[in-house]
């Protein structure tokens, strides 16, 4: 009996609801237009990020994203594109800044997609500018990646260059103390000369015993300062391999510094979208059209049960 009632009620007022209806979709179709609402359109860029050193558990994808949400790419945006103009901010409004935070994520999405890749997507005004705004918003990422990056690449560098310097010094040393023995004592080779001094010795004494002083003075020589020679010998040798390992860590932390990486492959290239984003009239347009619709027929309602009443 009451959906019978309500029914009755539609047709009696269905002209003034339709009426309602028509009027609201049309202030509606007004108040939306380009003259009250200013139209966005919205630029899509989708990366995978490559080439990043890890600094914690997080993937590459979640670190790159916080690269993007940097106060360093935020600023160098608003630098670039001049938003407190561009939003009618003045340089004297005292909350300038919680102003162009707020529009700043109000145009600028920054998502990872369900195969790890990164979505940036871009409102504005201007579809020339919406696009190099994601274009840049990846050349900001990519200088802030390079910047970390590179001092880490550094520090790599410099330790290593210490490291080269240090062993080189050390080595330098040994070998002037070897070259020293090779001047003062005639010590070239330990083992060699030892065993062929010896030799010469015992055959020298088994006959004629020619040279024999002077052989003599050799092996007290050996015997004397044999030892050290072969222990800065055996060192030098040690230092030269490890100086040759050092020599192939620093050139390689050389070229990975000097190397220019890149950190953002670039899946779907943003276009000029041709088609404004915002706002979508037709669901505004519908939405106000229902809610007045919906609106009157409360009214229509409380007006009726007043009427019973009386």
């Amino acid at each position: 009996m009451q959906n019978i009632n309500l029914l009755n009620l539609l047709l009696k007022w269905k002209f003034h609801l339709l009426v309602t209806f028509s009027v609201s979709c049309i202030i509606a179709a007004i108040f939306s237009s380009s003259f009250f609402i200013t139209p966005r359109f919205k630029s899509v860029g989708i990366i995978y990020p490559s080439n990043i050193a890890q600094y914690s558990n997080e993937s590459m994808t979640e670190q790159m994203i916080e690269m993007m949400k940097s106060g360093f790419v935020k600023d160098s945006m608003i630098k670039e594109f001049n938003l407190f103009e561009r939003y009618n901010i003045g340089e004297n409004v005292q909350d300038k800044n919680d102003r162009i935070n707020k529009i700043y994520k109000e145009i600028i999405s920054i998502d990872k997609t369900e195969f790890e890749a990164v979505s940036i997507s871009v409102l504005d005004k201007d579809p020339d500018v919406s696009k190099k705004m994601v274009e840049k918003l990846i050349y900001f990422t990519d200088v802030l990646i390079k910047k970390l990056q590179s001092q880490k690449l550094l520090e790599v560098l410099e330790m290593n260059k210490m490291g080269l310097y240090r062993v080189k010094s050390q080595l330098d040393s040994v070998n002037k103390s070897l070259d020293m023995f090779r001047r003062e004592y005639s010590i070239l080779d330990y083992s060699i000369q030892l065993e062929q001094v010896s030799k010469n010795y015992y055959k020298s004494l088994a006959s004629s015993g020619k040279g024999l002083d002077e052989m003599r003075k050799m092996l007290d020589v050996l015997k004397l300062k044999g030892s050290e020679y072969e222990f800065l010998n055996n060192r030098s040798i040690s230092l030269s391999k490890y100086y040759s390992l050092l020599e192939t860590e620093y050139l390689k932390s050389l070229r990975d510094y000097e190397r220019n990486f890149t950190y953002s492959n670039i899946i779907s290239d943003p276009i000029k979208p041709d088609k404004k984003s915002y706002p979508v009239r037709w669901i505004i347009v519908l939405s106000s059209g229902l809610s007045a619709l919906f609106l009157g027929f409360l009214l229509i309602l409380n007006y009726e049960r007043k009427y019973i009443e009386m």
